[in-house]
């Protein structure tokens, strides 16, 4: 699901959540570009650059998503929303 958003929304997603714990937020130019999954770019990132305490997980940016939704969602761009009706008309349509 973290690659349907935007790489950047998502990074700041979990920026934003973990900002207790990390020693400064994650840059998105630290990340490799060529990493084609933005949670595998994290992981990679963060074995270089761990937490003051810890771990990492992935349910929490989710989390903090869905408790900002009102706040975030004009930040989500009109690609990411089209990623998801994409999938969910897919999804419905094998429910038939």
């Amino acid at each position: 699901m973290e690659d349907m958003f935007e790489r950047d929304f998502y990074v700041n997603l979990v920026n934003a959540e973990f900002v207790k714990e990390l020693n400064a937020p994650i840059p998105l130019s630290s990340l490799n570009a060529k990493e084609p999954r933005t949670l595998r770019a994290i992981e990679v990132y963060l074995q270089d650059n761990p937490f003051e305490s810890g771990a990492f997980s992935h349910y929490r940016p989710a989390r903090y998503f869905s408790e900002n939704v009102a706040m975030l969602w004009k930040k989500v761009s009109d690609a990411t929303k089209d990623r998801f009706e994409a999938a969910f008309k897919r999804l419905n349509a094998l429910l038939k």
